[in-house]
């Protein structure tokens, strides 16, 4: 697949899950694909099913999340550098689609299965990320277990912002700090005195 294609698959992912987002999980492809400006030939092309909108969304999301993590100050916590990737990809510009989008990712079997599928599938992306910041190899115990916690609490979190209407980083942070993990207060070195 070329790049062009690539990136014009996200952006009719992200077209198509901000109509959903607006109008729920009973949209037809129709409206979909109208939505995300493509012929319904096309949109069935790069998504077999309505509920395949959201592999190239969240894909993106997880890309963004790695890069904000990867972007934080070298002397932040893992757990500082996790909230603050999750916040850019879920909060800012995004927030009013994260808060509609979310109950009806969550209210759908369909939809929550495609969530739940693509959460697993890139869990390697986010891993690896753990590992620079914890300065170990991507299959270290340690990454494997911090990814797989993050992932967990990041659905928590965002589980609690439908209830709460709160913000999801900061719901993030107090799920984080309930596990009590050494894993995000601490680097790698310190996990090692």
């Amino acid at each position: 697949m070329t790049s062009d294609v690539a990136a014009a698959r996200v952006d009719a992912s992200w077209a198509a899950v901000g109509y959903l987002a607006l109008n729920g999980a009973g949209v037809t492809g129709r409206e979909l694909a109208a939505a995300a400006g493509l012929s319904e030939r096309t949109f069935y092309r790069y998504f077999p099913s309505r509920e395949d909108i959201l592999r190239p969304a969240m894909r993106d999301s997880q890309d963004d999340i790695a890069r904000a993590v990867d972007a934080q100050p070298h002397d932040s916590t893992l757990g500082e550098a996790l909230v603050a990737g999750f916040a850019a990809a879920a909060e800012g510009a995004y927030t009013d689609r994260t808060r509609r989008l979310l109950p009806v990712v969550f209210g759908s079997a369909p939809f929550n299965a495609v969530w739940s599928q693509e959460l697993h599938q890139h869990r390697p992306l986010l891993r690896a990320a753990v590992a620079r910041r914890l300065d170990c190899a991507p299959d270290d115990v340690a990454a494997e277990v911090a990814s797989t916690l993050f992932l967990s609490l990041m659905e928590l979190a965002l589980a609690a912002m439908i209830r709460t209407g709160d913000m999801p980083a900061p719901l993030l942070a107090e799920r984080m700090g309930a596990v009590g993990s050494k894993l995000f207060e601490h680097s790698r070195a310190s996990l090692r005195t």
